[in-house]
């Protein structure tokens, strides 16, 4: 018995100990694998240029113009409609003729006002030609006692002095006759100006009677009889061809965007790509949403305190047509490069930047444009080049390093 329990202690003793053994091994095991690991990280991390997500941008197809053309009272009642729903058009042709009946009857009111001036014109050219026959009548009674005079003068006659005094007479009468004659034709001067006047207003009128709509641009054009009586319905719309793209950026991309900017537009009902330009950006925000404020946010709290964000249209023309009332997705892709400030290197009035290259630092010069937090690389690196994200004062051009990303 006393053998038995003996073995049996040596056993549980040897178990123990390979036990220890087998722990101690694995604790060096993972104490010079984790060393490798250290090893095998390395000192520095490098970066790979890659290009940017784009930004994205929800949008409406819509057409490039469009015009709605609803009853005008002022124009009077339409009268005809000239084009078929769905009809091609071209700029110029005639839409629709508008009939003002009111305008009709003034122009007959004045027709009548116009007759009556017409008799005016023809009494005072009348007045006139009597008052000029009067004044060449006494014309030729003058000359005719001038004569006589003459005569009677000359044969030492002295009934002269009569005629002559009948002379002055008729020249005070001539004179007179003369500035009836100026009144005369003033009177028809003034009347040929009134029935002048008169006619140009009746023409004018004439022209407000029947009211031609054309179309301001090529197009197809849309027609609905209802509207023809309704003031509410368009009786006819004219969309051009070509689409255009409304979407709208938040304040906080405004920036971002340029007008002339190349874009690819995506109908959301196909896998299409569109390219596309961006045309107009509006200066006015459209609408602003409210956003809840930053304290009320990190306190977490239930604060009526908040900001609004404002949003701004935007307009793109693509170089294909999209079905109107289509949703889809603005691209804006960026091909531009920027790096964190820490990773530029100042030397003799240059700027370098590390990169890395077939297991070694390349101390590679560049053109940056600062941005605020980053620099803009506008020379120097190019997408798929690395870059050493924390260099330091050990590291030298053409070094072998150890990087890890």
């Amino acid at each position: 018995m006393k053998r038995l329990k003996r073995k049996t202690q040596l056993r549980l003793t040897l178990v123990f100990a390979i036990v220890c053994v087998v722990a101690i091994v694995g604790v060096v095991w993972a104490t010079l694998n984790g060393s490798k690991k250290e090893e095998q990280k390395g000192d520095y991390q490098v970066v790979k240029i890659e290009k940017s997500a784009p930004l994205l941008f929800n949008g409406v197809a819509q057409p490039k113009e469009s015009r709605t053309f609803t009853l005008d009272p002022t124009l009077g009642t339409i009268e005809t409609i000239h084009v078929q729903n769905n009809q091609q058009v071209k700029a110029g042709d005639v839409l629709a003729t508008y009939k003002n009946q009111t305008i009709e009857e003034q122009v007959s009111q004045q027709e009548q006002a116009l007759n009556k001036l017409n008799l005016a014109v023809s009494n005072a050219q009348s007045g006139y030609n009597s008052a000029v026959n009067k004044k060449n009548q006494l014309a030729d009674q003058y000359n005719q006692l001038n004569k006589s005079v003459q005569a009677l003068q000359a044969a030492n006659d002295p009934s002269a002095a009569e005629v002559v005094a009948q002379m002055a007479q008729i020249k005070e009468a001539y004179d007179a006759a003369g500035d009836a004659v100026t009144q005369a034709k003033q009177g028809v001067d003034s009347a040929n100006l009134e029935y002048s006047d008169a006619q140009k207003a009746i023409a004018q009128l004439k022209e407000k009677i029947n009211t031609q709509v054309t179309a301001p641009f090529d197009g197809i054009v849309y027609v609905d009889q209802n509207g023809k009586t309704q003031a509410t319905v368009p009786y006819a719309t004219l969309v051009s061809p070509g689409t255009v793209v409304q979407a709208s950026v938040t304040e906080y991309d405004y920036n971002k965007i340029k007008q002339g900017q190349k874009v690819e537009v995506m109908p959301a009902n196909d896998e299409r790509k569109i390219e596309g330009t961006i045309t107009n950006i509006s200066t006015l925000p459209e609408s602003a949403s409210a956003q809840p404020s930053l304290s009320a946010a990190v306190s977490g709290g239930n604060s009526n305190s908040s900001s609004s964000t404002s949003s701004y249209a935007f307009t793109v023309e693509t170089a294909e047509e999209i079905h109107n009332g289509f949703s889809v997705q603005v691209a804006i892709h960026f091909n531009q490069i920027t790096v964190p400030k820490e990773v530029v290197i100042d030397r003799d009035g240059k700027q370098y930047v590390y990169t890395y290259k077939d297991g070694k630092a390349h101390l590679t010069e560049v053109t940056l444009k600062d941005q605020g937090a980053n620099y803009l690389v506008e020379k120097g690196l190019a997408m798929g080049d690395k870059y050493i994200l924390n260099p330091d004062k050990k590291l030298k051009d053409n070094q072998e390093v150890a990087v890890f990303e």
